[in-house]
């Protein structure tokens, strides 16, 4: 029967050509022959277990044997029969999706009987290994210099960092897909991770940079798959401590706390006449970390049942700094220091395990986590509003930036059973749930408190003064003003509360200049949560053939309001006076709110075929997505809320007859009068106005082949097709299409965008150079299909109102080849190196380019250009040093500049006739590199405690390496666009243009310093 399930299964591929790459899951297989040392002659029926599980296998007549559903980690594997000498196997290391392969020569037992015992290695050359992918395991984690995940994943070849987003193998940031514990955990509004998951809770972590299995979805260039820690059967547990501060002489970040300029009497430019500089970094900007895990037996229960545990407190005040000139509605400020990018966080997590029986255990796993950052130095743009936060101008008016807050939950709950020795399934739910908010003010109607400035009226007897109008005296003192005729204006209380100012009011006082007023006016509520089921069924059919497949079926439901502070107006439409701040009505072109829930669903199939000369992995996956939304019916008139066409907008509607004596407003008038039309409801609207979207499927086949070309050589081809659906931020951005009047040129969301796709191809191949070092080197090609970009203007029904729409336009290919040298611990050190060569080119680096290009008068990409992210050579380096307990740790970063759109410089540019721009991402950025420094002495005691000092440095050297740069000079210190020596004074500029133009976050994070305890047992 099974040999029938093989050759169906194996015709039906063929037919399709529908193939697939290497199985996945969270956990390993262990597999070998078992033979007599003196004979070489397999032996049937013995037992291989793994020492402290439940895991093992017996030897079938052939020798062989499988031990599936291995979780991650270093185990010791137990070899045994009557007749022969225990065979102990210790540090084998099992990693996710791969074969670890333990043969074992026995020998004849005699009289001294002893165990033979023999240490394991880490595999260099992984056989199985059909696709480039990158392990890294706690024992490494815990040696290197990392804060958090990201600090590891961006260590490995073919993944570059850039504006603080990962991008692997040239894709998108939005590409990457993140799995924890076999549940896919990527926050699919904006392509980030979701579950916060700690480095002391990771046991493994893996990355997939080439083509990956049939059972991951969404994702196109990659996989990051994250391996939890579980409980054993002795208790162990650590508490870990640090302190650190920014470490530098670097004066950029140093804010003024007091200026005074004057303007040069025979220049007319800015003098200084007396400065103090706050020289933030030379005080304290503390660093505090507080983290304890855990884990064991849960207790009075036995051993069926353990537990991981983990807690973590983490807050950095940055090295962002402001000085509190002004408040935010422009009176004066306190004079204070003020961080301008304090973050902190705190994360739980908790995971059981239940062995229910023999062949059945219970997993649940717990992550709960929220952020805060008080005030949000890197602003948040919106195009919703088409209205742009600059962060950098709030320098000296700090309160004005808004703050952020954000938590996450995911709870998953796994049930495993075995039904034999070679099959196994699991179930999983998983329900994940993240909430974010970012505001200045949590009431959207905290005001100031006005006072009434008084205009110098002589002719009329009124005299200059400031006085409170809400007093009795004060509303007859306005109403004595008012009635003479005199001038006068509303001007915030200095002493009174502080609260949002008029929209219009939110400018720069003059060019090159710092806020001396205004903030952040737009609030953000945004939720994201989906319940997931997940089927997978593993069965290894023959000693050549491990089956997998599975089902997955995912309900979102994303809720999102968003406004514009707006003026508070009376019945008739007319702006209250002073000013008080109000939320726009629902339907306004200033708020958008939807509450979306598309599903999706997935099944996937995959086989692993393993001969002595070739492994092959199969596969194919289907996806099914419906966005569960709508699109208007009619695209010149897309608004429910305000319609341009009457016909949309009254019922029964009848178009002016010719002979009519009078205006389309009277004409319509007189048929509301009469009862002939009314206005439609919005919900009257959308049955008309609005249909619905199909759902999208698709089949994505995958093959991988792996050649063992010697013992220490292993070639290995893949190919295959990837896709995923538009981040939904692209699909429902400002859903119900609101445009009116005079509001120019819009851009929306599409729900009915198609999934993007990519086809990837890959070569590499593994080698041992000595006994201890590989080489691993790879040759890849990405062709990227489908890409989202925006759709030309689309005219409406009304002149000059028109609106753009994301849509699957943009295209990128990516080519390179990596160069890994891979070293295990030997003579008391080890090291891992990596080299990447990429060439990205695509259309557009973002969705919304191509629409800022169409705003900016500029014509349509014809051709292909560098990707903002194509970071061409990229060297990644890390040693560590193990000797006497101490462990020393360097990582070394060397990235080559990335592009960006070059102008020619001021006094280049001559003549009405002067060229006025170059190609798109001509010109490079300047090289970064960093170095980064662990140091760990341990003190060990008995019962196997042990106490760790460590001290951390980042940017050892405290290198300014550029991030950005003006397009003028390809540098960040300074640009012939703002030349200080040709500006004018001015007294309402806030600081000096000198000051201005340093643009603090467009450079390399300085020097940091932890120094800290951990105690373990």
């Amino acid at each position: 029967m099974k040999v029938r399930i093989l050759v169906f299964i194996h015709a039906f591929l063929a037919i399709s050509v529908l193939f697939g790459l290497l199985y996945g899951g969270t956990t390993g297989k262990i597999a070998g022959t078992i033979t007599e040392e003196s004979t070489g002659e397999p032996i049937a029926a013995v037992n291989i277990y793994i020492e402290g599980t439940l895991l093992g296998a017996a030897s079938h007549i052939d020798g062989s044997y499988t031990i599936l559903n291995v979780p991650p980690g270093i185990f010791t594997v137990i070899v045994s029969i009557v007749g022969y000498r225990e065979v102990r196997i210790e540090n084998v290391r099992v990693s996710i999706d791969l074969t670890t392969k333990i043969d074992a020569a026995l020998q004849p037992q005699a009289l001294d009987y002893e165990t033979i015992v023999v240490t394991g290695e880490r595999n260099l050359v992984l056989r199985d290994m059909t696709s480039s992918l990158t392990t890294t395991g706690a024992d490494q984690i815990k040696a290197l210099p990392v804060q958090q995940i990201t600090d590891i994943l961006r260590l490995d070849a073919g993944v570059i960092e850039s504006d603080g987003r990962l991008h692997i193998r040239g894709g998108r940031a939005g590409e990457v897909g993140y799995w924890v514990d076999g549940i896919s955990a990527t926050d699919i509004y904006d392509g980030r991770i979701g579950t916060t998951v700690e480095n002391t809770a990771v046991q493994e972590l893996q990355v997939i940079s080439g083509t990956f299995n049939a059972e991951y979805g969404q994702a196109m260039s990659g996989i990051v798959n994250i391996i939890t820690k579980e409980g054993g059967e002795k208790y162990t547990g650590q508490v870990k401590i640090y302190a650190g501060d920014y470490v530098s002489s670097d004066q950029i970040y140093s804010p003024y706390k007091q200026l005074t300029t004057e303007p040069d009497p025979s220049t007319g430019l800015t003098n200084i006449v007396s400065s103090e500089r706050e020289n933030v970094l030379d005080k304290l900007n503390p660093i505090l970390n507080g983290e304890v895990s855990l884990s064991g037996p849960v207790p009075l229960i036995g051993k069926k049942v353990t537990f991981f545990a983990n807690a973590r407190y983490f807050y950095d005040e940055g090295y962002f700094y402001g000085v509190e000139w002004f408040k935010p509605n422009g009176t004066p400020g306190s004079n204070d220091v003020v961080a301008m990018n304090p973050y902190q966080r705190i994360s739980l997590q908790g995971k059981l395990k239940y062995q229910l029986t023999n062949t059945i255990s219970l997993v649940y796993n717990g992550f709960y986590n929220e952020w805060k950052r008080d005030r949000t130095f890197y602003g948040f743009n919106s195009n919703d509003f088409n209205y742009a936060f600059n962060a950098h101008d709030y320098k000296y008016n700090p309160n004005g930036l808004p703050e952020s807050f954000g938590d996450g939950s995911s709870h998953n709950l796994s049930l495993i059973h075995v039904l034999s020795s070679s099959t196994f399934y699991e179930l999983r739910v998983n329900k994940y749930d993240s909430d974010l908010k970012q505001y200045v003010y949590r009431n959207p109607g905290t005001g100031n408190k006005y006072l009434v400035s008084v205009q110098e009226d002589t002719s009329k007897g009124i005299v200059a003064e400031v006085f409170d109008p809400t007093t009795a005296e004060g509303k007859d003192k306005l109403e004595s003003i008012i009635a003479q005729g005199g001038q006068y204006s509303y001007i915030p209380d200095p002493n009174g509360p502080v609260g949002y100012i008029h929209p219009d009011l939110i400018n720069q006082p003059v060019a090159y200049s710092y806020m001396d007023a205004g903030m952040d006016i737009t609030h953000t509520y945004r939720k994201t949560s989906y319940w997931i089921g997940k089927f997978d069924m593993t069965s290894q059919v023959n000693k050549s053939n491990q089956l997998k497949f599975g089902s997955e079926v995912r309900l979102h439901e994303l809720i999102l309001n968003r406004y514009r502070i707006v003026p508070k107006t009376d019945a008739n439409g007319t702006e209250l006076t002073p000013f008080q701040p109000a939320i726009p009505q629902v339907g306004s072109v200033y708020r958008n709110d939807y509450d979306k829930k598309p599903i999706e669903i997935s099944a996937y199939f995959q086989d692993k075929i393993e001969f002595n000369n070739i492994i092959l992995n199969l596969g194919l996956r289907y996806d099914y997505f419906n966005a569960k939304s709508y699109l208007p019916v009619d695209p010149a008139d897309p608004n429910i809320y305000s319609p341009f066409k009457n016909k949309n907008k009254y019922t029964n509607w009848v178009d002016i007859p010719a002979n009519y004596d009078g205006t389309l407003g009277q004409y319509i008038q007189e048929k509301l009068d009469s009862g002939e039309i009314r206005e439609y409801t919005p919900e009257e609207r959308k049955a008309f106005m609005q249909k619905d979207v199909k759902g999208k499927m698709a089949l994505s086949p995958r093959l991988g082949i792996a050649f063992p070309i010697t013992s220490e050589g292993v070639i290995h081809f893949s190919y295959g097709h990837f896709l995923q659906i538009p981040e939904f931020q692209y699909l429902y951005s400002n859903p119900d299409f609101k445009l009116v009047s005079g509001s120019g040129q819009t851009l929306f969301g599409n729900p009915d965008l198609d999934p993007q796709k990519t086809v990837m191809y890959e070569i590499g191949l593994q080698q041992m150079l000595t006994d201890n070092i590989s080489v691993d080197i790879i040759l890849f090609y990405r062709d990227v299909r489908d890409w989202v970009g925006t759709s030309p203007l689309i005219s409406t029904a009304k002149t000059g109102v028109r609106y753009s729409m994301f849509e699957n336009k943009d295209y990128e290919n990516v080519r390179g080849i990596t160069l890994e040298l891979d070293k295990r611990l030997i003579n008391n050190y080890s090291f891992r190196a990596s080299y990447t060569y990429q060439s990205a080119e695509g259309t557009y680096s973002s969705p919304t380019d191509a629409y800022n290009a169409i705003l900016n008068n500029q014509s349509p990409m014809l051709s292909l250009i560098p990707m903002s992210w194509d970071q061409t050579h990229t060297f990644n380096g890390q040693v560590i040093y193990d000797i006497s307990d101490w462990t020393l740790s360097l990582i070394g970063r060397y990235w080559s500049g990335r592009p960006y759109t070059p102008q020619f410089a001021r006094s280049e540019t001559i003549g009405a006739s002067a060229v006025t721009g170059l190609k798109t991402n001509s010109a490079r950025r300047p090289t970064q590199s960093a170095l980064d420094l662990s140091i760990n002495k341990y003190f060990r005691f008995k019962n196997n405690m042990y106490v760790n000092v460590f001290l951390n440095i980042y940017n050892l050297l405290d290198q300014r390496d550029q991030l950005n740069v003006y397009t003028d000079t390809g540098n960040a210190d300074y640009t012939t666009f703002i030349d200080p020596d040709i500006v004018q004074y001015n007294s309402e500029r806030i600081s000096t243009v000198e000051d201005w133009v340093v643009q603090r976050g467009w450079y390399m994070a300085p020097r940091q310093v932890h120094v800290g305890l951990m105690i373990g047992f």
